[in-house]
């Protein structure tokens, strides 16, 4: 009786192990052994995921009197020269803390003194300091390595007080909005898809949960002004002119670099091959005859590759038939 229920326990194990095999395994070898699949129409996007360092132009101004501080202008507005950004009218000596402390001995004797408060250059208002704001200037970001970038990660901008003064520590500060710039680290494999001088498409928290306007906000163009190597990774500088909420606040943030971005249809890089010199793929008929057809490859990226569907001209001018949606592609011909 012992070995007859051994025996069964031993039967039932085998049972399990040959239904995880079905489960698991058979499905995994059928899709190495399928020969062809259906070209879909989609969207083939080359980006990097990195985090992107603001480097701006910005001037922090300080309190000059303790008292009652008015904002004369909202946080991320713009202003003239020779504008008063705040006022400030007598009283009471306000409460010191660590945090505005540690901040005001970043930035002493770094900090525009103006009794009147009148912007000595124009830009963006921002009420948001961290204390890098004169170190970090664009002559140290380009000489500056990961190292020291990274560790901005941990500093965070503090909101300065909305409704008092404290003589010597700062108000508010003027951000240049012609031009900021951007300082991002990728793979040096990756360091071929940035060229001098090429405009690229910047998404700021490009995880993060928006609608299309929001989308739209959040995405702006940069041109590559500087492609460097530093340490084991490529150093990226980044220009824009262009507005975005945070501007003024935000000193470290995750970025998407996207350098190619096209629809078409969507193909397997082993599917593509060469004719008589022509770039083209396999593809099966209703009878399962296969025949050579001429796509005209928009861009790549890894095992993938985008081709325009249905038409395409060549080199010559001339309107060439392609591949249409829901081709039944070879995959390896």
């Amino acid at each position: 009786m012992v070995r007859l229920k051994n025996k069964g326990i031993f039967i039932f194990a085998i049972l399990c192990i040959l239904l995880m095999i079905i489960i698991y395994v058979v499905p995994g070898v059928g899709n190495l052994m399928k020969v062809s699949y259906v070209a879909e129409y989609g969207e083939l996007s080359i980006y990097d995921d990195t985090t992107g360092y603001m480097v701006r132009n910005e001037s922090v101004y300080e309190a000059t009197a303790n008292g009652k501080l008015n904002r004369l202008s909202k946080d991320g507005e713009l202003i003239r020269k020779g504008t008063a950004a705040v006022e400030v009218s007598d009283g009471k000596e306000p409460e010191e803390s660590d945090e505005f402390t540690k901040v005001k001995n970043k930035l002493k004797g770094k900090m525009i003194s103006v009794a009147d408060y009148k912007v000595t250059e124009g830009g963006l208002v921002s009420y948001y300091v961290d204390g890098m704001e004169s170190k970090l200037t664009l002559k140290y970001a380009k000489s500056a390595d990961e190292k020291f970038f990274s560790s901005l990660d941990k500093i965070e901008a503090i909101k300065l007080p909305e409704s008092t003064a404290h003589k010597g520590y700062p108000l508010f500060k003027i951000v240049d909005g012609t031009k900021w710039y951007i300082v991002a680290f990728v793979r040096n494999g990756s360091a071929k898809k940035y060229e001098k001088g090429a405009t690229i498409d910047v998404m700021f928290n490009p995880e993060k949960d928006r609608d299309i306007a929001q989308k739209d906000s959040d995405l702006i163009q940069m041109k590559v002004v500087e492609v460097s190597k530093s340490g084991g990774k490529t150093k990226l500088l980044l220009e824009s002119n262009r507005y975005f909420d945070g501007i003024g606040s935000m000193r470290s943030i995750p970025v998407r670099l996207t350098t190619f971005n096209a629809r078409g249809l969507i193909l397997e890089k082993s599917s593509i091959t060469k004719l008589d010199g022509k770039t083209g793929v396999y593809v099966k008929d209703k009878k399962g005859k296969q025949k050579f057809v001429p796509v005209n490859v928009i861009g790549e990226d890894g095992d993938k590759v985008v081709v325009s569907d249905s038409y395409y001209t060549d080199k010559d001018q001339n309107k060439v038939r392609t591949l249409d949606p829901f081709s039944d592609v070879i995959k390896r011909p």
